[in-house]
C-alpha cells in the first residue's frame, strides 16, 4: 500500500493511532443505544439520566479525537504527498529529456499526482480507518450476541467478490483517462504557445474544435471510469442490502422471538450491523478507486526504487572517480540511434584540453545530437566513449556534469532574477558577476537593480540576443573545462556575434563548437572542424 511507502513513518503512526481511537465511536454509539433502550424497557429514569451523562461526556471526548484525527490525517497526507513530488522532481530533472514530451510530464505532476493523492493515498486511508472500524464493530457486537453478528458478518463478505470482477475493468478505464488527460495537456500547451499564430492566421475555430474535441474525449473517458466505478458500487450495495442488512435482519428478529436475544441487546448490534457493512461496502469503493492509479502508482514506485538502487550503488561500489582535471576525450566506432534513425556510424574523434573544434553540416546531421553525447544527456547504441582515456561508466554522472558548460541554440531564461539566471542559486563574488556579464555584452544588468531586472515567463522581457548573451554570461561565469555551444551567436549582430567568437576564442577552455554555417575566415581559428555530413575530421 501507498500509505507504508511514502511520508515520514511518525505522521503515520500517529495518525493510525487517532484513527483507532476515532473508529471506537461507532462502539460506544451502540452501547449508549441500547442503555437508552433497556432504560426505556424497563422504565428506569435513572438510568436514563446516568447514560445521557456518560452520551454527553463520551460524545465531547470523541469529538477532540475527531478533530485530533483530521489533524493527524491531513499532517500525514502532506507529507507523504511531498515525498512523491520529491521523488518525480527528481526523476524529471534526470531523466534524459528526450523520454517523455514535457506535456506528458506537466501533465503527470499536475493532474496524475492528484490523482494518485485522492484515488490513492486517500482511498487507502479511507480503507484503513474502515477497517479498524469493521474489526472493533464486529468484536463488540460478538459480545451481544454471535448468531446475529454472524449473520451480518457473512452477508457482508458476499458483495467483496463483486469487486473481483470489476478491478480490471476499473484499471484499464482509468488509464484510459490518463492518456486522455496527457493528450488535452500536450494540445492546450501548443494552443497557449501559439497563440499569436492562431489568431494572426484565424485558426482560432479549427484549433479550438480540435482541443475542443479532445476535452471531448477527456470528458468521456472520466464518465466510462466514473460510471465503471458507479456501476461496481450499485451492484456492490445492492447485493449488500439483501445479504448484509435483510437476512441478518430476520436471524435477530427469529431470536428475539425464541427469547434468545433481548431487544436491547439486538438493537446494538443493528447499530453495530451498520458499522460491519458499511465499511466493508467502503472498502470495496475505495479499492475500486485504487485500481484506476495503478499506472501512474507504478511509475513512481519505479522511480523510487531505481533512486534508492542507484543510491546504493554508489555508496557500496565505491568505483566512481571524480576528474580532478580534464585532458581529452575520444569517441571510438560511435553509432547514434534516435528514433530508430541512425544519426552517424563508426563516428571517431579525439579532443584534447584547450582545442577549440567545429562542428559542422547541414540540418539534420546530428550535430545538436552529438553534443547530447558528449555531455551524456544521449546514450550511445555502439561504440566507446572515454574521458581522459577512462571508460565514461568509471566516472560519477556529477563528476561528468562538472566538466560542461552549455550555451542552446534555443535559449531558455526562468521566470526569475538576471541574477538567479546567471548563478542558479550558487554564489559568486560580484566580481565574478560584473566581468561575466561584461564578457557577454550585457554590462546594462551588471548593477545591483540590474540584477534584480525580472526576465518573465520565457525571458520575454529580453530580447532573443539578449537571452542568447545571458547563456554566454552563465557559461562564462561557471567557467566549466568544456564549453559547449549550439548555435551560440545565432541571434547576435554581426559585431556581438564577432566578439563573443573572439572570447570563445582566447579562452584556455576547451570549446566544441556547433554551427550551421561559419564564416571562412574564422574556420582558421579552429582546432579541428568535424564534417558530420562527410564524417570526417579536418586538422
Amino acid at each position: 500500500m501507498l500509505i507504508f511507502k511514502f511520508g515520514k513513518k511518525s505522521k503515520l503512526i500517529n495518525y493510525l493511532f487517532w484513527t483507532a481511537l476515532d473508529s471506537l465511536q461507532s462502539v460506544f454509539m451502540a452501547f449508549i443505544l441500547g442503555r437508552f433502550i433497556a432504560a426505556a424497557t424497563k422504565v428506569n429514569m435513572a438510568l436514563f439520566l446516568q447514560n445521557s451523562l456518560i452520551a454527553i461526556v463520551g460524545f465531547l471526548i470523541f469529538c477532540g479525537i475527531s478533530l485530533l484525527q483530521v489533524n493527524a490525517e491531513t499532517r500525514y497526507v502532506a507529507a507523504a504527498n511531498l515525498e512523491i513530488k520529491q521523488i518525480m522532481i527528481k526523476e524529471l530533472l534526470t531523466t534524459a529529456p528526450q523520454n517523455k514530451a514535457i506535456s506528458d510530464n506537466i501533465s503527470f505532476m499536475t493532474n496524475d499526482l492528484k490523482l494518485l493523492e485522492t484515488n490513492g493515498i486517500k482511498a487507502e486511508m479511507d480503507m484503513v480507518t474502515n477497517v479498524l472500524t469493521f474489526v472493533f464493530a464486529l468484536v463488540a457486537s460478538l459480545t451481544y450476541d454471535i448468531w446475529t453478528t454472524l449473520a451480518f458478518f457473512v452477508g457482508s463478505l458476499v458483495p467483496l467478490l463483486i469487486s473481483n470482477f470489476t478491478q480490471g475493468r476499473i484499471s484499464q478505464r482509468g488509464k484510459e483517462w490518463s492518456q486522455a488527460n496527457a493528450s488535452f495537456t500536450n494540445r492546450l500547451k501548443d494552443v497557449l504557445t501559439g497563440k499569436r499564430t492562431i489568431r494572426t492566421y484565424h485558426a482560432e475555430a479549427t484549433l479550438g474544435k480540435k482541443l475542443l474535441g479532445l476535452g471531448g474525449q477527456l470528458e468521456n473517458s472520466l464518465r466510462r471510469m466514473n460510471l465503471t466505478i458507479g456501476v461496481a458500487n450499485s451492484l456492490a450495495y445492492t447485493v449488500a442490502m439483501l445479504t448484509a442488512m435483510t437476512i441478518p435482519f430476520g436471524v435477530g428478529v427469529y431470536r428475539i422471538i425464541l427469547g434468545a436475544l433481548t431487544l436491547a441487546s439486538f438493537v446494538s448490534v443493528m447499530q453495530l450491523s451498520n458499522s460491519i457493512a458499511n465499511p466493508l461496502m467502503a472498502i470495496v469503493g475505495a479499492n475500486n478507486q485504487r485500481q484506476t492509479i495503478t499506472e501512474i502508482q507504478q511509475r513512481v514506485l519505479t522511480a523510487k526504487q531505481n533512486q534508492f538502487a542507484k543510491a546504493k550503488n554508489q555508496s557500496t561500489s565505491g568505483q566512481s572517480q571524480t576528474i580532478s582535471e580534464f585532458s581529452d576525450l575520444q569517441l571510438h566506432n560511435l553509432a547514434v540511434t534516435v528514433d530508430q534513425r541512425d544519426l552517424f556510424k563508426q563516428l571517431n574523434l579525439k579532443i584534447s584540453a584547450g582545442e577549440k573544434v567545429l562542428i559542422t553540416a547541414p540540418s539534420g546531421f546530428g550535430k545538436s545530437t552529438l553534443l547530447a553525447v558528449l555531455q551524456d544527456e544521449l546514450v550511445p547504441s555502439a561504440g566507446d566513449y572515454t574521458f581522459n582515456v577512462q571508460p565514461m561508466t568509471q566516472f560519477s554522472p556529477a563528476s561528468i556534469e562538472e566538466q560542461f558548460a552549455w550555451i542552446s541554440q534555443q535559449p531558455f531564461a526562468f521566470d526569475d532574477t538576471i541574477q538567479f539566471n546567471l548563478t542558479l542559486g550558487r554564489t559568486f563574488s560580484d566580481q565574478q558577476i560584473q566581468q561575466a556579464l561584461k564578457n557577454a555584452g550585457l554590462p546594462q544588468f551588471s548593477t545591483a537593480e540590474g540584477l534584480k531586472y525580472q526576465v518573465g515567463e520565457n525571458g520575454q522581457n529580453l530580447s532573443g540576443g539578449e537571452l542568447q548573451r545571458l547563456e554566454i554570461a552563465r557559461a562564462q561565469l561557471y567557467d566549466r573545462p568544456i564549453i559547449l555551444a549550439d548555435e551560440a551567436t545565432s541571434s547576435l549582430d554581426q559585431t556581438t556575434a564577432e566578439q563573443i567568437h573572439q572570447l570563445f576564442i582566447a579562452s584556455q577552455q576547451t570549446l566544441i563548437e556547433v554551427a550551421h554555417q561559419v564564416p571562412e575566415d574564422q574556420l582558421k581559428d579552429y582546432d579541428q572542424v568535424i564534417r558530420l555530413d562527410q564524417v570526417t575530421v579536418h586538422g
